[in-house]
C-alpha cells in the first residue's frame, strides 16, 4: 500500500521520523475512511450524499468556510448557469488568476469544498484564485463536466471575464485528482478546438495526483489500500461520470493517450507515493516533457491521495512547498 515507487523518478529526501509519522497518518485515515458510507450505496444516491458531506454529518467533517470568498455566475454553451468562486489575495493587488477545478471523481465536491486551502494558495501567491462549480455526474455525466471548465476558462480568457474577475490575466490552471484530469482534458480542447494558444495564454498547470488513464494504470489496478479513496471507489466514479460503456482510452476521456502532446503549458505534476494514481502522474508527465513542454515531476515519500488540501501536517507542507515554488517562477 505505501511502498516507495522505484527510484526511477527523482522522490524527495524525507528522514526516518517523517516517514514513520507519515504512515502512521496514512493508517490512521485509512481506518477513518472505512467509516463513512458510500456515495452509490446511500439512500437518495449522490445528491444526499453530497448533502451529507456539505452539513458535516454522518461523520463527515464540515466543511470551512470563507466569508470574504464571492461568487460569480457565468452561463454555458447550452444556457445553464454555473458559478465561479473568487478567492482574492488579502493584503494586495492580485498577481494574476489561477483557475482550479475541484475533485470529487466528477460527482462528489463541489466550488465550496476547499474554503480554506484555496484561500491560503490566494495569500500565498498572490493569485486570485478562481473555483469553478461544474456540474456533476451522474445526474450530469461525460462530457457536461468537461464543457463546463472549457467554458469556464473561456470565460476568463474574454476581455469580459479579465474585467469581472478582477484579477488580471489568467495565469495558472490547477486541479486535484478528477479535477487535474480535468484541467488536461481543458487545455487540450482549448487548443484543439478552440485554436487557442495555451503555451503562450497560460503560464502553467499545476496539476496534484490526477487520473489521466480511466482504463486504470497499473497502479491502480494493484492497489489495496483504502485512503479517502479505493479501487473500487475509482470505478463506481469512472462508470457515474462516462454514463454508459465507453472507449476508456479515448483520448477526450483519457488524455494519457492523446496523440499529440506538443504546444502546452509547463506543468507540475504532483503526487505521492501512497497514491493510487501515482502512475498516472509518472507516465502522463514523461510523455509531456517528451512532448518538448516545461514539466516538472514532483514525488513525496508516504504522501497519500489529496494531501495537499488535506491538513495533514509536514506531508501537506511539503506539497503546498512544491505548489508555491513552481508557481513563483512564473510571478
Amino acid at each position: 500500500m505505501s511502498t516507495p515507487y522505484p527510484r526511477l523518478v527523482p522522490i524527495n529526501p524525507t528522514s526516518a521520523q517523517s516517514i514513520q509519522v507519515r504512515r502512521a497518518i496514512i493508517s490512521k485515515l485509512e481506518d477513518t475512511t472505512k467509516q463513512f458510507p458510500k456515495w452509490h450505496e446511500v439512500e437518495g444516491g449522490a445528491s444526499a450524499f453530497r448533502r451529507m458531506r456539505k452539513e458535516g454529518t454522518h461523520g463527515f467533517p464540515k466543511p470551512g468556510v470563507d466569508p470574504t470568498a464571492d461568487d460569480l455566475p457565468i452561463t454555458t454553451r447550452d444556457g445553464e448557469h454555473i458559478v465561479l468562486r473568487r478567492f482574492r489575495p488579502q493584503g494586495g493587488v492580485s498577481k494574476g488568476v489561477m483557475i482550479h477545478f475541484h475533485g470529487g471523481g466528477w460527482v462528489i465536491n463541489s466550488a465550496y469544498s476547499q474554503d480554506l486551502y484555496l484561500r491560503r494558495l490566494a495569500n500565498e501567491l498572490g493569485l486570485t484564485i478562481v473555483s469553478v462549480d461544474y456540474r456533476l455526474a451522474p445526474e450530469h455525466p461525460f462530457p457536461t463536466p468537461n464543457q463546463d471548465c472549457v467554458d469556464a476558462v473561456l470565460y476568463a480568457l474574454s476581455d469580459e471575464g479579465i474585467a469581472r474577475l478582477d484579477g488580471g490575466s489568467l495565469m495558472f490552471i490547477a486541479g486535484e485528482s478528477a479535477g487535474a484530469h480535468l484541467a488536461v482534458c481543458t487545455v487540450l480542447a482549448l487548443r484543439d478546438t478552440y485554436k487557442v494558444d495555451v503555451a503562450s495564454r497560460i503560464s502553467g498547470l499545476v496539476l496534484g495526483f490526477g487520473q489521466y488513464d480511466l482504463s486504470g494504470t497499473p497502479s491502480m489496478r494493484n492497489y489495496d489500500g483504502g485512503v479517502l479513496v479505493t479501487r473500487e471507489d475509482c470505478l463506481t466514479f469512472v462508470q457515474a461520470y462516462l454514463g454508459s460503456e465507453s472507449d476508456l482510452k479515448d483520448p477526450e476521456i483519457s488524455p494519457l493517450y492523446a496523440r499529440d502532446l506538443s504546444r502546452l503549458p509547463p506543468a507540475l505534476f504532483l503526487v505521492g507515493t501512497a497514491d493510487l494514481m501515482i502512475d498516472d502522474s509518472v507516465f502522463l508527465a514523461s510523455r509531456w516533457d517528451l512532448a518538448g513542454n516545461g514539466t516538472s515531476l514532483k514525488i513525496v515519500q508516504e504522501a497519500a491521495h489529496g494531501f495537499t488540501w488535506l491538513p495533514l501536517g509536514d506531508v501537506s507542507e511539503e506539497g503546498l512547498g512544491e505548489i508555491f515554488t513552481f508557481v513563483n517562477n512564473f510571478l
